[in-house]
Parts: structure tokens; C-alpha cells; sequence
């Protein structure tokens, strides 16, 4: 059972992320998107290992890594190269 609710909040995390940037214009490297889509695979990373399901720990553990890189990259960003792109 707890590991079912771990794999809904998961996904429920991972989705939301998702929404955010198709539905509503939030950039991919915003904090709260990045912290959405990691914390999200983190669960589903303790469902699979819970599961022993390998290519989901694959996945999950990748997604974890390509949501820390891209929150790192848009923390490198200076601000002048912020305002040019907000225009």
C-alpha cells in the first residue's frame, strides 16, 4: 500500500511539472518545476527499487540527474543575460 502511495505522489509530482510547462508557460529551470520533477522521481525511484524494476530505476535515476543539471544551469545564468531574455 505505501509503496502504491509513493508511486501515485510521484507521478502525481513528475506530471504537474509537466502541466506547468506546457499549459501554463513556466520555464523548464524554474525552481519550483525542477523541484517538482525531482522530488516526483525520487519517489518513483523508491517504488522501483522496491520493486526491483531496473529500467525504471534507470530512468528515474537519469531524471534526477537531468532535473539537478538544468536547475544548476539556470543558476549560473548572470542577470544581465536574464533581462535581455525577458526582453
Amino acid at each position: 500500500m505505501i509503496v502504491q502511495l509513493m508511486s501515485l505522489l510521484g507521478t502525481t509530482l513528475v506530471l504537474s511539472a509537466y502541466f506547468a510547462v506546457a499549459y501554463t508557460g513556466k520555464k523548464a529551470t524554474t525552481p519550483l518545476v525542477t523541484y517538482l520533477n525531482v522530488l516526483g522521481s525520487i519517489l518513483l525511484l523508491l517504488t522501483a527499487c522496491a520493486l526491483f524494476n531496473v529500467g525504471f530505476i534507470f530512468l528515474n535515476v537519469a531524471w534526477i540527474g537531468i532535473g539537478i543539471l538544468s536547475y544548476r544551469k539556470a543558476r549560473n545564468v548572470r542577470p544581465d543575460e536574464i533581462a535581455r531574455a525577458n526582453g
